[in-house]
């Protein structure tokens, strides 16, 4: 059975030996078992060898949106407070305001379809100069989210909604402020409420930023836990900052917003990703604990006659031809990439699922090598899983 995986685990050594990223950790579920598990290479940390290892916690960047911000759109819905064609301009009445009346059209269903005509992104952290190593800056972040906010939520549009599809952490911050007005709480407290402590998820948090940058020994997950910075993987040099990244999160908007924002910020374990994807995988089949079926199968499809776009709600679906997923993943299957050389792949058709969580901008900032990577581990994973069972 072991020798079934070794061409997967050979595609991470080598990848790791190759510089494509320091270090990586893979998970692969069949239905509710882990069949797969295999931890590479360093956390990168400065004056550190220490190794990957599946207790290793990962800066998940964009999984952030499925993981969290779609399943908290939801919960909401399931709960009567959304619905998916809900206008934005109704819930949030600054979304409308100007004089661009194709505004009062955009719906909670055009953010998750990324085709709201907002456009991918916008350096709104540079409207701070406050480095988070004083211990006072801690102060400012409320306001300085209230501002990012503010400002995604006035963004000009680019298109009319639902004329084209542009990935967009702008229409993802929107959903926050979304969530956070009919939820009554910040996106990080409606997480463990809704989703992490009914799953009984630990190694899953939302780090503070401002406070994780004053301790110097452990980074502070929003609400009371601490993460431990010696388990985090660094993701490199950020020239904002002027340092190497660990034990915050990556993305410099989220980072301005105090670590705690909806297109960016969860850091995890490969177990806790495999939890809250076992969920998904289990709420399509009726048998979730948080999300029900009929949504999470509405969300995962994407609609047979809109050839623009791979992208369902809020999850994309495979490129023919160019997954990142590689060739042999189902046409079924729904996935989201992130930035900091993260993915999630859910084949529905095989009843499986796929982690891999990766530092890779800490030694591939352009990324070529985790294009190459992805669809290569992908292709190994998927052969062992057909092969085992023929």
């Amino acid at each position: 059975m072991l020798e079934l995986w070794d061409d997967a685990a050979r595609t991470l050594d080598e990848a790791v030996a190759g510089g494509v990223f320091p270090g990586a950790c893979a998970l692969v579920a069949r239905g509710d078992a882990v069949v797969f598990e295999h931890a590479t290479g360093t956390l990168a940390i400065p004056s550190s060898d220490r190794a990957a290892t599946r207790e290793t916690i990962w800066d998940l960047a964009s999984l952030t949106k499925p993981l969290v911000t779609v399943a908290l759109v939801l919960v909401m819905i399931e709960r009567g407070l959304l619905r998916f064609d809900d206008r934005i301009a109704a819930l949030l009445p600054a979304f409308g305001a100007g004089d661009d009346p194709r505004r009062q059209a955009v719906t909670l269903r055009h953010l998750l379809h990324h085709d709201s005509g907002l456009p991918a992104h916008r350096r709104f952290f540079e409207m701070f100069a406050a480095s988070f190593a004083d211990p006072a800056a801690a102060a400012a972040v409320p306001e300085q989210r209230r501002r990012i906010f503010a400002a995604a939520l006035a963004e000009p549009l680019e298109r009319d909604p639902g004329a084209a599809s542009v990935y967009s952490d702008l229409g993802f911050m929107v959903l926050g402020a979304v969530l956070e007005s009919v939820g009554g709480e910040r996106i990080d407290r409606l997480a463990r409420r809704f989703l992490l402590d009914p799953l009984e998820i630990e190694d899953a948090w939302f780090v503070d930023a401002a406070e994780a940058e004053s301790s110097g020994q452990s980074a502070k997950a929003a609400g009371t836990a601490r993460v431990p910075l010696e388990r985090v993987a660094a993701t490199g040099f950020c020239p904002w900052r002027g340092r190497i990244i660990h034990g915050v999160v990556q993305d410099e908007n989220a980072y301005a917003m105090g670590g705690i924002a909806p297109h960016a910020g969860l850091f995890a374990t490969t177990s806790a990703v495999h939890a809250l994807a076992l969920e998904w995988s289990r709420a399509a089949r009726d048998q979730g604990q948080v999300l029900r079926g009929p949504l999470v199968r509405q969300v995962w499809e994407r609609g047979a006659e809109d050839v623009r776009s791979t992208w369902a709600l809020g999850w994309d679906t495979p490129s023919v031809g160019a997954s990142s997923a590689g060739a042999l993943v189902s046409e079924q299957a729904v996935g989201h990439l992130g930035y900091t050389g993260t993915s999630l792949w859910i084949d529905r058709r095989r009843s499986v699922h796929v982690v891999l969580l990766t530092n890779r901008i800490a030694s591939d900032t352009k990324g070529d090598g985790i294009r190459a990577l992805r669809p290569r581990f992908h292709d190994a994973v998927f052969r062992a899983l057909d092969e085992d069972r023929s």
